[in-house]
């Protein structure tokens, strides 16, 4: 209880007002709704079940894009990084995704547009930014909330360089404040590692969908924590790729 208080007072005194209000709805769906509380709580292992079953291989799901977007073949490269850059503090904030697999559909898809929530030490970030360079076009915005601890905003994209990158936005602040602002077919590609919830996912999703241009492409880290990748793309009826990276899975999406 008192760690929860802590954690709510945090939010008050960082004035995310709306964040906490979709919280306490979405603990209180969960509460009352035994859907809700099942695809919240119980769904994991479903979800990774069907991971499980419908994965390929990452040859396969670059064949597959290429035939879609009408290229003869992606030649894969490899995202090298300097793996003795230290992290300001230390500090580790969570894991990275697979940055190998976004550089690639970087360079595949040459996006113009591109949005990512959820950055920690920043390899997504990283890696995006390295693909646009290779491109030479592209720009990216990233949204991300601090963790609790004192000065975490601080290590927000602790491995990128700190100087003035012309093609990349950082904003820091909860996602339901960006979402909510998102216009109809502005992105081209979005890397989503942000809120791990049910109902998080689903919000997000939903509003993130409407801003990919047509033929734009999501990709979802962690979707086998819960069924929402799963469920949200079944009611847009889109095509989906699932891939696996080290112990998790990634979900792909062609609006």
């Amino acid at each position: 209880m008192i760690s929860k208080l802590k954690i709510i007072f945090w939010f008050l005194k960082n004035k995310y007002y709306l964040h906490l209000c979709y919280m306490t709805i979405f603990y209180i769906n969960k509460k009352i709704n035994k859907k809700i509380k099942y695809y919240e709580t119980r769904s994991s292992h479903k979800a990774k079940l069907k991971c499980i079953k419908l994965k390929i291989e990452k040859e396969k799901l670059y064949v597959a894009l290429s035939k879609i977007i009408g290229i003869k073949s992606h030649k894969v490269r490899k995202f090298t990084h300097r793996r003795n850059l230290l992290l300001k503090g230390n500090y580790k904030l969570g894991g990275g995704s697979d940055i190998q697999l976004i550089y690639n559909l970087i360079l595949m898809l040459k996006p113009n547009k591109i949005l990512e929530f959820g950055v920690a030490n920043g390899w997504s970030t990283l890696s995006i930014l390295e693909g646009c360079k290779k491109n030479n076009k592209g720009s990216l915005l990233s949204i991300d909330m601090p963790y609790f601890f004192k000065n975490a905003k601080f290590l927000i994209a602790n491995l990128i360089k700190k100087k003035k990158i012309d093609n990349w936005k950082l904003i820091i602040s909860p996602q339901i404040n960006f979402l909510l602002k998102l216009n109809k077919e502005e992105y081209d590609f979005c890397h989503y590692d942000s809120d791990k919830t049910y109902q998080g996912r689903m919000l997000a999703y939903k509003k993130i969908w409407i801003a990919l241009r047509k033929g734009g492409i999501l990709i979802s880290d962690d979707i086998s924590d819960n069924l929402a990748f799963f469920n949200f793309t079944k009611t847009v009826k889109t095509k989906t790729y699932i891939v696996k990276y080290k112990n998790k899975f990634l979900g792909i999406a062609i609006k």
